[in-house]
């Protein structure tokens, strides 16, 4: 189809809960969703937005891996108002590909 696709990872373990890591790295996908489609680069089609974070794998104990990873595409990204992104709610706008379960649980109020 053409165009640039563009992946991102981050480190959005820094914080105690789920609940604000998870809202930290929305903070930070949103900006990087900004920067990347409002920098004049019309090749850019595509990208994924990943955090990385404590997870719990079955096979080797706790290690790091992705725990929350989005994406948003041109067309959608072009019919959002920059400006007023502080008052969007993102989770309606990027689409979610991964969101960890354990995370998921305990953001719905359902514990570990």
């Amino acid at each position: 189809q053409g165009g640039i696709w563009m992946v991102l990872e981050f480190n959005g373990d820094e914080l105690d809960s789920v609940e604000a890591k998870k809202s930290a790295m929305d903070r930070e996908m949103r900006d990087v969703y900004e920067a990347s489609y409002t920098d004049g680069c019309e090749e850019l089609r595509e990208v994924h937005v990943s955090g990385r974070a404590r997870a719990v794998d079955g096979r080797i104990g706790i290690a790091h891996a992705i725990v929350f990873k989005t994406k948003l595409e041109r067309d959608m990204a072009d019919e959002i108002d920059w400006t007023d992104k502080e008052t969007l709610d993102f989770d309606e706008v990027w689409d979610t590909m991964l969101l960890n379960v354990r995370w998921r649980r305990e953001l719905v109020g359902e514990g570990e």
